[in-house]
């Protein structure tokens, strides 16, 4: 969010302080915020690549942009894709996370190139598809991802959506085989700059791992090349030259000062990574934090996942998950969390002070789902742990959960 102080990539501003505005302006009647009223309707960050782009105002609020569809010439051409649960770790483990080159996971999808364009072309908006589709099992996932390919054959993520097949029906459904179904996804609001000489690429998959749960048929699927029903709406504008010079982004601007981290919260880098052998895939992550609050309670927590796609079975997958949260109180006299010193363990998670004389106490989380053709299965347990030191446990209390669910079209 923008509010976070360690913003990079930028631009930064005080999303938090936006909003204040405007609820004050619009819920309490604040003759304070009355200035809202003339400020410009649109403010835009144009992106030129991931992490770069210029500002952009608007008086008033865009029309509809104009549109483009690029289209596949040949109406009879079937391309044919066989379904690998276990693709989509290049997208991220969410949707809209900072992702790198996408060539590793278009080379087990359908991709659709553009000619090298010829001018720069700019679009603001939603980006519409429409695909004409089947599938050989009962069920199925679609993943449409539009791409930016430099001219060293680069390729940058723009924007994605997705559908699930049973959303076709109302209420949802499983799919017919090999029925012909139009499919129409409409993409996540972007804005782009495609310059000169770079391609746009449309990629399709039938997964998006760690993203989503695959589905659980073995299967492949057809795209049908008729130009009529399979394309892409491109949100295209027309050159835009500000009405007016753009003003700090947003209004409230962010001093590159206070771009630093926050001085009572830190952590180490996030280990994000894939593992792969002839039988399956495993995404790993861990992300530890700190925290050190003003009443002087030091906060630990550690956060560690592998998802597990077989690829033998489609309907195997795992997700084993642990976190541990540390809270050890009367930790006063430090600066700032880099002061604290840590006990020198695998972890970390524990300050290097003496516990016996500070109350503290830990909460473990142990987490696994996992599934078949038929069920989802969740075992959970929770304890809270109250400790004299980092060994010996005072009292332990514990919770304990085993589920099932039918699996629904999922």
């Amino acid at each position: 969010m923008p509010e976070f102080s360690t913003r990079n990539p930028g631009p930064g501003y005080d999303g938090t302080a936006e909003m204040v505005r405007w609820f004050n302006h619009w819920l309490k009647d604040n003759d304070d915020s009355d200035d809202i009223l003339n400020e410009l309707d649109i403010t835009l960050f144009v992106r030129t690549s991931l992490t770069t782009g210029r500002k952009l105002v608007e008086q008033a609020l865009l029309e509809s942009p104009m549109s483009t569809a690029e289209k596949e010439n040949n109406d009879i051409d079937i391309d044919v894709l066989p379904y690998r649960p276990w693709i989509g770790f290049e997208a991220g483990s969410w949707l809209g996370m900072l992702t790198g080159d996408q060539r590793p996971y278009d080379k087990d999808c359908l991709v659709y190139d553009s000619d090298p364009t010829q001018e720069t072309i700019e679009i603001i908006g939603f980006v519409n598809v429409s695909l004409q589709a089947s599938t050989t099992a009962h069920l199925a996932h679609w993943f449409v991802r539009l791409e930016d390919v430099d001219v060293d054959d680069q390729v940058s993520l723009v924007t994605v959506g997705a559908i699930n097949g049973a959303q076709l029906h109302t209420p949802p459904a499983y799919l017919e085989p090999n029925f012909r179904y139009t499919i129409t996804i409409r993409l996540h609001f972007t804005t782009w700059t495609f310059l000169s000489g770079h391609r746009i690429r449309v990629a399709i998959s039938n997964a998006m791992f760690a993203s989503a749960w695959p589905t659980p048929f073995p299967m492949s699927t057809s795209i049908y090349l008729n130009p009529s029903v399979s394309f892409i709406d491109l949100p295209v504008v027309p050159p835009i030259y500000p009405s007016s010079i753009p003003p700090s982004f947003t209004q409230q601007q962010v001093a590159s000062s206070d771009m630093l981290p926050q001085l009572f919260s830190a952590s180490k880098p996030k280990v994000y990574q894939k593992h792969e052998t002839d039988i399956g895939t495993t995404i790993t992550f861990e992300q530890v934090t700190y925290e050190l609050l003003s009443n002087g309670c030091f906060i630990s927590g550690l956060l560690a996942w592998d998802f597990i796609c077989s690829h033998l079975d489609p309907a195997d997958v795992r997700w084993v998950t642990r976190a541990r949260q540390v809270y050890v109180f009367d930790m006063h006299g430090y600066e700032s969390i880099v002061d604290v010193p840590l006990k020198d363990d695998n972890e970390r998670l524990y300050p290097n002070v003496d516990l016996s004389t500070r109350r503290h106490f830990e909460l473990v989380t142990d987490l696994v789902k996992h599934s078949d053709q038929d069920y989802f299965y969740v075992h959970l347990k929770r304890q809270f742990l109250e400790k004299n030191d980092t060994v010996t446990c005072q009292q332990a209390m514990t919770f304990v959960f085993n589920g099932k669910h039918k699996r629904n079209c999922h």
